[in-house]
């Protein structure tokens, strides 16, 4: 935790609020911070829990109707989406594999599909005429 994730809406305001949600209902120091209470009784929430919720939300936005099969998305679909859109929005690389836990630079494969919008109106920019002369090729006179 860092100074940004302090005040009301911060990180650290939400693991106390999570810690003293598992108080309020009984919770044990043996519980996850993840962990849920459903009708007083605990429970962990599972990976194909998160992995259905997931799809569940992708089916919700119809990306279906855009060619992307719901059921080949999972929670590491995630991970990869906010690494596109940390790029999308100018962070750095090494700020997205901080973000991201990305202990190489793998993340960088998963923006190959949006390269589109990375690179929106680069082509217009590097058709700009810019007045320069190529000092390499001049020839010295004797």
């Amino acid at each position: 935790m860092h100074h940004e994730s302090t005040g009301i809406e911060g990180a650290v305001a939400a693991v106390a609020r999570r810690v003293h949600h598992i108080i309020s209902n009984d919770g044990k120091g043996e519980n996850l911070i993840c962990d849920v209470c459903i009708n007083n009784k605990w429970h962990s929430v599972e990976s194909s829990e998160i992995v259905g919720a997931v799809r569940t939300a992708a089916k919700s936005l119809k990306i279906q109707d855009k060619g992307i099969d719901p059921d080949l998305i999972g929670a590491h679909s995630l991970q990869a989406g906010g690494a596109m859109a940390l790029k999308i929005m100018g962070y750095n690389d090494s700020t997205i594999r901080k973000f991201g836990r990305w202990k190489s630079d793998t993340w960088q494969m998963y923006i190959h599909s949006q390269i589109s919008k990375l690179y929106e109106g680069v082509a217009q920019k590097m058709s700009t005429h810019i007045a320069f002369h190529n000092i390499a090729f001049i020839e010295l006179m004797n």
